[in-house]
């Protein structure tokens, strides 16, 4: 999910991140050992997947803390590289001593329930533009789909 260049560059997505832990931690009921937020998103769509590990190893779904999906969309506006364009799947994993890593996936299609419209997809890219070859193709054939149907700009 993550390659070398998407690391986290900057004093601002390292206290972004660091912001999303505190939150997760703060949201963690007693005994936790391991917390994962999986965050997907476009312009004005996400969704989050939180889970809490138990001492036993049982995996339980949670409702996410919204402070920690508010650090998580700041965090993809952030990261936005010119010409790269943002990611759109993060995956956020916190041990109980503290230690956390970080991944981001700018190529794969986000996994959202139900799927987005194709439109959805334009107006993400609208905001955070890609170069050509950073436009894989499952979202380049979202994007000809939205322009077909009148709901992207023409490029």
């Amino acid at each position: 999910m993550t390659h070398s260049e998407q690391v986290l560059r900057t004093p601002r997505e390292r206290e972004t991140v660091n912001g999303a832990v505190r939150a997760l931690r703060s949201a963690a009921p007693l005994g936790w050992t391991r917390l994962a937020l999986e965050f997907r998103a476009t312009v004005g769509i996400d969704s989050a997947l939180f889970e809490i590990t138990d001492p036993d190893g049982a995996v339980r779904a949670a409702t996410p803390p919204g402070r920690a999906v508010g650090k998580m969309d700041e965090l993809r506006r952030a990261m936005y590289r010119r010409g790269k364009g943002a990611w759109f799947t993060a995956r956020l994993e916190v041990e109980r001593s503290g230690r956390w890593t970080v991944e981001f996936d700018y190529d794969a299609e986000p996994d959202f329930t139900p799927p987005l419209p194709p439109a959805a997809y334009a107006q993400d890219l609208d905001r955070f533009p890609r170069a050509e070859e950073h436009i894989p193709g499952w979202l380049g054939d979202k994007l000809r789909r939205a322009r077909a149907s009148g709901n992207a700009r023409q490029t």
